[in-house]
């Protein structure tokens, strides 16, 4: 079942918002595919909570079974959009709620290229600026 512009929309404000609670009600209710795209980037929904720093919508899809290893229409992973919010946003938090949280489950796609390069590379410069601060 393809997401209508309207659904993309209500699924876009509450991640944003980063409110899974109503995220989820409006998944079930919709019976919306959880790996559906939701952006013209071909993003899906978990790879716009790493985008947008939506921890807890972040936690809440992967717990419900989203799929980490999906790529967007450049070839990123959550974990490469997870990296950069980190970089921009830096806070120990956001590390640990977004970035650690998702390394849990996407570790062994470490060396998965997009185009600007690999996790592991974001990583190390996200570790960097940890330990600078």
């Amino acid at each position: 079942m393809d997401v209508t512009s309207k659904q993309k929309n209500k699924i876009i404000k509450y991640i944003i918002d980063d409110r899974p609670k109503k995220l989820g009600k409006y998944i079930d209710k919709h019976e919306i595919e959880l790996n559906a795209i939701v952006t013209r980037k071909g993003e899906k929904m978990l790879h716009l909570c790493a985008r947008e720093g939506a921890t807890d919508c972040l936690e809440f899809l992967i717990n419900k079974g989203c799929k980490v290893n999906l790529v967007d229409a450049s070839g990123n992973l959550p974990l490469h959009l997870a990296l950069e919010y980190c970089l921009q946003h830096y806070s120990h938090n956001i590390e640990q709620n977004l970035v650690s949280f998702l390394l849990t489950y996407s570790a062994n796609h470490l060396h998965r290229q997009n185009f600007q390069g690999v996790p592991e590379g974001l990583a190390g410069q996200a570790e960097r600026l940890n330990n600078q601060l």
